[in-house]
């Protein structure tokens, strides 16, 4: 309908012009002095044009006013200013909508950009807070060991330091790995069989889960799915690894895998800490904590959950749900095909 219509109204146009110029030779035909055929058409077409130039002036204005208005937003864009409001000036367009609709993607573009430019700035926040503590830590205890004399308090203080530089290479590490994940474009998949993969996670934390006395109840099923295997073992390295750290010594954590090939679901729960309802919605967000004073060397950096929502979100047939109750413990919920 609309090419119909930009056709119709060509078409007029053109008419409207053929017609003025025709009305034109008609009126200098009638004037009181005779001029010579060339003379003729050269005052007519010098009188149509002057027309066609001034009823252009008369109805450019809306044109103007938009471009102006477009020029002027994108200036305060490019100098870093997005709060860009072109209410005013789609009131004044309304009747054109395709204009006004133009310059509503403009005012999206412009919060969208300003979205972008809160995330940078909190994302330069907490780093700058995430590499200052340990930094700090790291300047103190080296001035203590310079001044100890005992060989065990020394010893202790270089081992905290040592601790310290292990932190900012993990965080380091977790930054560089997120950077990774969002360049990707195309995963390196082949088939990865999950009852292995789920063994293997659990051999991994053997230690730890030894450490803290934790039985880790492990129930699988033979099935196979295609998939980046180094992506995929990292998502039950960062769950298993927080289901440990936020579970009290002597209780249990269950990791189950059901289901076959075409649809199946991995369940990890743990009878931890858990989360509050209300923090939920918040937890892959990048550095977020859910309780301020977990901010020990222990606790992570919080990147944790963002590396492991990025590679499922990579791997786009599969689904992350969590659920969890304070004090109560937590359950993610890994499903293929949202099983």
């Amino acid at each position: 309908m609309k090419k119909i219509r930009k056709t119709i109204e060509f078409l007029l146009v053109l008419v409207g012009i053929v017609l003025l110029f025709l009305l034109v030779v008609y009126v200098i035909n009638l004037l009181p002095f005779k001029l010579e055929w060339w003379g003729i058409s050269v005052l007519s077409i010098l009188v149509w044009l002057g027309l066609i130039m001034g009823i252009g002036l008369l109805f450019s204005g809306p044109e103007r006013f938009f471009f102006n208005s477009l020029t002027k937003s994108l200036f305060e864009m490019g100098r870093g200013n997005f709060n860009i409001d072109l209410s005013s000036e789609k009131k004044k367009m309304a009747r054109y909508g395709e204009w006004v609709e133009f310059l509503d993607q403009i005012e999206e573009t412009s919060d969208n950009l300003a979205e972008m430019e809160k995330l940078k700035q909190s994302f330069i926040s907490n780093v700058s807070h995430e590499i200052r503590s340990p930094l700090t830590s790291i300047s103190g205890f080296a001035q203590l060991a310079q001044r100890e004399e005992n060989p065990e308090r020394r010893a202790y203080y270089l081992e905290t330091i040592r601790s310290e530089c292990m932190r900012l290479s993990n965080l380091s590490d977790s930054l560089l790995k997120l950077t990774e994940l969002e360049g990707t474009a195309v995963l390196s998949k082949s088939d990865i069989d999950l009852d292995d993969l789920l063994e293997k996670v659990k051999l991994g934390f053997s230690v730890q889960l030894s450490e803290k006395k934790i039985n880790l109840k492990l129930t699988t099923e033979p099935i196979s799915y295609k998939g980046d295997p180094i992506l995929f073992y990292q998502i039950w390295q960062n769950l298993l690894g927080n289901a440990i750290k936020f579970s009290a010594p002597d209780s249990e954590i269950k990791l189950s895998l059901t289901g076959k090939a075409d649809s199946w679901k991995i369940i990890l729960e743990d009878y931890g800490q858990g989360i509050p309802t209300e923090k939920l919605p918040y937890i892959f967000e990048r550095f977020y904590k859910v309780d301020d004073a977990r901010n020990s060397d222990t606790e992570g950096s919080g990147l944790g959950l963002s590396i492991v929502k990025e590679i499922v979100t990579l791997h786009d047939n599969l689904e992350l749900d969590v659920k969890s109750e304070e004090t109560k413990g937590t359950v993610f919920t890994l499903s293929y095909p949202n099983c």
